[in-house]
């Protein structure tokens, strides 16, 4: 799983724009708030940097006024609807990093071009698409800052991650969520937490342990500790305790 970091750069700077233009009104979920959460802890016992992300995941606060000015600065920004309710895109040129709109991006080669998705949550319905997840706000209310970025509590960003796991039909995408299902669990202080029966985190341990041990790892051969340390999570009969 080898991240383009022309893509990931792009993407980490855009955020850190949003962080500072919307401050407190935002938090990050996804990938990249697993990145942030877990980034220092991994770096301690790999001696390498957790995995970075192309996709930006904003949960954003209700009010109108905001919703209004939020819509209208990522337009401003360069992002446009993309194809789905919640996403908006951004195009840039790969080369000189500026925005492009989609007509010129039509006549260029795909490798000239870096794609950024941006997708937005809440916790009702807004003035703008988004993706509407009524328990979002406790992610809201329980934020943290990391390195400036207003990043949601490691419980939430799991709860996320869990379901959009289950969803995912992107093979790739399911794969990252298993790391990153990983270092939430392991690096991302949520000490013991317990799953009892969670078919997506069964589904990684039995699937996903050896993808997860090469690519966190660099080590394929660790694939019966990784599994071990999930199955530890799961109230199911099968508890160990972890060792990785």
């Amino acid at each position: 799983m080898m991240s383009d970091p022309v893509e990931t750069d792009a993407s980490l700077g855009y955020l850190r724009k949003l962080a500072r233009m919307f401050g407190g009104r935002i938090v990050v979920i996804g990938g990249w708030a697993v990145h942030l959460l877990a980034d220092a802890r991994y770096r301690e016992v790999t001696g390498n940097e957790y995995l970075r992300s192309r996709d930006i995941d904003l949960i954003i606060s209700a009010g109108g006024a905001f919703v209004t000015r939020f819509h209208s600065s990522i337009r401003t920004l360069g992002f446009v609807e993309g194809g789905l309710p919640f996403r908006y895109q951004l195009i840039l040129d790969r080369d000189t990093g500026a925005p492009i709109d989609e007509k010129k991006a039509a006549g260029m080669n795909t490798h000239d071009l870096v794609y950024i998705f941006l997708d937005v949550f809440s916790s009702k319905k807004i003035g703008m698409g988004s993706w509407v997840i009524p328990d979002l706000a406790r992610a809201l209310r329980g934020r943290r800052m990391m390195g400036g970025i207003p990043v949601a509590p490691p419980g939430e960003v799991l709860k996320m991650k869990l379901l959009s796991f289950g969803e995912r039909e992107n093979s790739e995408k399911r794969e990252k969520d298993a790391c990153d299902i990983y270092a939430l669990l392991h690096y991302c202080g949520l000490g013991r937490k317990q799953l009892p029966g969670n078919p997506a985190l069964r589904a990684i341990a039995d699937n996903y342990s050896e993808h997860i041990a090469e690519t966190l790892f660099r080590d394929r051969n660790l694939g019966g500790i990784v599994r071990r340390n999930l199955e530890s999570r799961l109230v199911d009969g099968r508890a160990r305790r972890p060792r990785q």
